[in-house]
């Protein structure tokens, strides 16, 4: 898996903003990562620190996740879980569980159309478009980041 890869497509989903934020049920600032309250600031330097703290976290979580699985998921695959298990957090990426019972499967085709009909695709646009084709495909788009 590429580490600098990832990180860069977190920043890109996430987009910074140094002023916390209400996003879905807690504040947010910096590449998405949780603030400690409404009104909180954080440099760029200290939010690129915390996303890959937060990042580790992620990997962490779909290493525990897919464990019994890991030796079937490409590096591109394990990627786009890692980036929805940033996005969700391991306990509601958990709760797909026909979409991950596809992936012990290794019915990736599945697992891309159990994504497609969770409430989240809806609601992240572009993201969730991107890596549902990363789960179906293993490959990451000409345009995506390298």
């Amino acid at each position: 898996m590429n580490i600098e890869r990832l990180i860069n497509t977190l920043k890109l989903d996430e987009g910074f903003s140094p002023v916390a934020y209400f996003d879905n049920d807690q504040w947010s600032f910096g590449f998405g990562c949780k603030a400690p309250q409404e009104g909180a600031m954080i440099s760029l330097h200290d939010a690129e620190a915390l996303l890959a703290d937060r990042v580790q976290l992620a990997i962490r979580d779909f290493e525990d996740i897919y464990s019994d699985c890991r030796d079937q998921i490409n590096d591109i695959r394990a990627e786009a879980l890692i980036n929805m298990c940033f996005n969700l957090g391991k306990t509601k990426l958990l709760k797909f569980r026909k979409m991950n019972a596809a992936i012990r499967h290794n019915d990736w085709m599945e697992a891309a159309h159990q994504a497609v009909a969770s409430a989240w695709y809806g609601q992240v646009g572009k993201r969730s478009e991107r890596i549902v084709k990363e789960l179906a495909t293993g490959e990451k788009e000409a345009t995506c980041v390298k």
